[in-house]
């Protein structure tokens, strides 16, 4: 009872104190107000103005470099992903931004067995290295793990049996034995 008291004093005294704290900082916003206060001094004027303005030239070269910086980003974009690099992309990307991913290097069967991908392959091909993911696109078996590859089959079971052959031979194994108190005692 007495901690219940203690905590309803403390809140009251904690409401006083926030109100007294609002109260303070408007007083100190209507004193910069009604005072004029707070404006700095204005700034001195520059001697030589035409010094100080950029020179036109400069804002011209500045401009080409920037073209050319550009047009050498877009090239190394177009010209130097691989496949597998694309595809590596493709997968990093948020689910939202797919749609917009460059894979123009790959063919059609390569675009539906990467748009058929579920997030867990999708995850194993970004963590791939690029050699898999290039030997995935190739088609060569088994190079990405838990994924097929392109144009590869699921694999078949051998027999229509198998399973009730796995089934037989679990049923045969044999239990280990239970180990009792009564068998361990000396």
């Amino acid at each position: 009872m007495i901690r219940f008291l203690v905590a309803i004093v403390q809140a009251i005294a904690q409401m006083i104190a926030s109100s007294f704290t609002a109260a303070i900082a408007f007083l100190d916003w209507l004193s910069g107000r009604l005072g004029g206060g707070g404006a700095g001094v204005p700034a001195s004027p520059i001697p030589n103005l035409e010094m100080a303005l950029p020179d036109g030239d400069r804002i011209e070269r500045a401009k080409e470099l920037q073209k050319s910086e550009n047009a050498a980003v877009d090239m190394l974009a177009k010209h130097v992903l691989t496949p597998a690099q694309q595809v590596q992309t493709f997968a990093q990307m948020p689910i939202e931004d797919r749609g917009l991913a460059d894979i123009s290097k790959l063919t059609g069967t390569q675009v539906d067995w990467l748009y058929g991908l579920h997030e867990e392959q999708l995850r194993i091909v970004a963590e791939a290295s690029e050699r898999r993911v290039s030997d995935a696109l190739a088609g060569k078996p088994k190079s990405l793990m838990a994924t097929l590859s392109v144009g590869e089959e699921p694999y078949k079971e051998p027999t229509f049996l198998a399973h009730r052959i796995a089934a037989k031979r679990a049923a045969t194994i044999e239990a280990a034995p239970i180990i009792t108190y009564e068998a361990v005692r000396i």
